[in-house]
């Protein structure tokens, strides 16, 4: 015998029963992932749904939080008027206080005190 018919016998003696049994332990195992594929997916898409619903009760929340912000901006510009009164009002005083002591001043000076 040659060594190329050699080698063809040893070839269909050994590798091709090997490569016969190896195709059907894959093709076993496609079938296995088909099956697991089917018992994944409604999961899969009863999570998908749970993540949608607590999407849409986050964005509720956000929506109550621009409220509370829109709120807390109202306050700010109520406080920032009444500062600003505070100031004027202030600044009111000191000048009464100071006329006060002007004319109290003017009073002495004329003896009318």
């Amino acid at each position: 015998m040659t060594a190329a018919i050699e080698l063809r016998k040893v070839l269909q003696e050994i590798v091709v029963p090997e490569l016969q049994e190896i195709k059907i332990r894959m093709t076993k195992v496609e079938s296995e992932i088909k099956r697991l594929d089917k018992k994944v997916d409604p999961v899969d898409k009863r999570i998908e749904q749970r993540f949608q619903e607590v999407e849409v009760r986050f964005d509720g929340v956000d929506m109550r939080f621009d409220s509370v912000d829109k709120r807390f901006d109202a306050v700010d510009k109520r406080i920032d008027s009444v500062e600003r009164r505070i100031d004027s009002l202030e600044r009111r005083v000191d000048l009464s206080i100071n006329l006060h002591e002007r004319i109290a001043a003017i009073e002495t000076k004329m003896g009318m005190h």
